[in-house]
């Protein structure tokens, strides 16, 4: 009986060894397609800030993209609108209400002051680009 058991279980674990979870925000692959995971890059942070781009929406030569990430310190999330000529709008950018550091506060605040002023978005070389009228931190470039 003990033998039964054990090829059994066994058999059930043998059968679950070739699943994988499949990947829900794939990486970026296409050239033309912000869709994708995306890491922080410049401005030069001592903090690891990502953003993850879904697309949400397509009409009228307009785009909108769900964009969430981790910031400094906390989760956060907008809505992107951008234009075929690569014009870009970026909505109130809510987050989490973690405290930290103040030095990383404080990164996380330019951060998404500037992502909410956001007015261009272009990928460059495999690098995501935009551009913000933030005065200390104009461009946002996030590497794959």
């Amino acid at each position: 009986m003990k033998t039964i058991l054990l090829c059994a279980l066994w058999l059930l674990l043998a059968s679950f060894s070739g699943c994988d979870r499949p990947n829900t925000t794939p990486p970026p692959a296409d050239a033309t397609s912000p869709v994708g995971d995306w890491v922080l890059s410049t401005p030069a942070t001592p903090y690891k800030i990502t953003l993850q781009v879904a697309l949400r929406n397509t009409e009228g030569g307009l785009t909108q993209y769900q964009l969430t990430g981790i910031s400094a310190v906390n989760s956060y999330g907008a809505v992107a609108t951008v234009g075929a000529d690569g014009s870009a709008q970026v909505g109130s950018v809510g987050a989490t209400k973690r405290g930290g550091p103040e030095e990383a506060m404080q990164t996380e605040n330019t951060y998404f002051a500037s992502l909410q002023q956001v007015n261009r978005v272009e990928l460059v070389a495999g690098k995501l680009r935009l551009h913000s009228t933030h005065p200390n931190w104009p461009l946002l470039q996030f590497n794959p």
